[in-house]
């Protein structure tokens, strides 16, 4: 079932299915930060009745953040371009294909993984007899920035994603070893690219200073409107979303991972360590050599999943500082 009608029934049917599996991940929520036992009637009525506000309220954060993407659609429409063909006999064909505006970064991460299921629920609300598929490239551009330095597991879901969701590989536009200023300038002045649909939340280091969803360029970079429809989620809200429409996303989440960047600076999450465990230190150091170590390989046996977090605040606590030249 697709997240429009998902978000339908919860909304009209408190004892659905659907409805009980948010429940029940909203409570797992409010349990891995509480200690307290609610075994009394009294308690337990508290309790269905704040769930029940969070159900609310959970639905509500997304199709706020679906609204925010279909609007994006109507503010950069693709635009109709022609191009002329001359065949052996000298005749001459005319071809139209669309320009897309609007550019998806999709590195394999949590986030755009949900800002890709938002596009194709915005998408899905205005859906005609075209596949859904045709209808996401007819108006966004993913792209994809990469680098040697990444995971296989990450690399294998970028893959799979443009082959399921992109009409094939071929249709992720890639561009290696580009800053991420380089890349985006390329976006806009090659590509005419207008905006760009992002995955970054409030929490993040890069979106602790943005004041709304759609937000400018900064100053100095090539001129660009970023589209946050995620940027009030927390860390939680992410993997209810991602859980309770059971969308698939990258393997590394499931041992230990809870941010992503490259493999060099990035090691499964010391606070998820399972107890006697031996493969990670709470530093961040591997516990073979006590060596700094990106890209430590670890196993569903080792360390919890990404979900069971308990302080999203800790999300990065799995990265590795890059040292400051001297």
């Amino acid at each position: 079932m697709e997240i429009n009608a998902i978000l339908k029934e919860i909304k009209s049917d408190p004892d659905s299915p659907a409805s009980q599996r948010l429940s029940k991940l909203l409570l797992e929520e409010d349990l891995k930060t509480t200690t307290t036992s609610t075994t009394t009637t009294s308690n337990k009525d508290e309790t269905n009745k704040l769930i029940n506000r969070k159900v609310n309220q959970f639905c509500k954060k997304v199709q706020q953040a679906i609204d925010v993407v279909s609007r994006s659609i109507l503010l950069y429409p693709s635009r109709d371009t022609t191009s002329k063909s001359t065949t052996s006999t000298s005749s001459t064909s005319t071809s139209s294909t669309k320009r897309q505006r609007i550019a998806l970064s999709f590195n394999g991460g949590k986030d755009c993984t949900v800002v890709l299921h938002l596009l194709l629920a915005a998408l899905s609300e205005h859906s005609n007899s075209t596949s859904t598929a045709t209808q996401l490239m007819d108006c966004i551009l993913p792209f994809y920035f990469s680098t040697d330095d990444v995971f296989a597991e990450e690399l294998d879901f970028v893959q799979s994603t443009a082959t399921h969701f992109f009409n094939g590989e071929k249709s992720l536009l890639t561009m290696k070893d580009v800053s991420n200023e380089e890349g985006v300038t390329t976006l806009v002045e090659q590509y005419g690219i207008k905006a760009f649909l992002m995955g970054t939340r409030s929490t993040d280091p890069d979106g602790r200073w943005l004041n709304g969803v759609f937000w400018p360029s900064s100053k100095g970079w090539a001129p660009f409107m970023r589209i946050n429809p995620c940027l009030d989620w927390s860390y939680s809200d992410i993997w209810i979303f991602l859980r309770l429409f059971d969308i698939d996303y990258c393997s590394l989440y499931d041992v230990g991972y809870t941010s992503i960047g490259t493999k060099s600076t990035s090691n499964p999450n010391p606070l998820l360590k399972k107890k006697g465990g031996g493969v990670g230190n709470k530093d961040g150091k591997d516990g073979k050599d006590g060596k700094d170590g990106g890209g430590e390989k670890s196993s569903s046996n080792e360390y919890h999943p990404a979900y069971m977090l308990i302080d999203g605040e800790q999300e990065r606590a799995g990265r590795i500082k890059k040292k400051k030249k001297v």
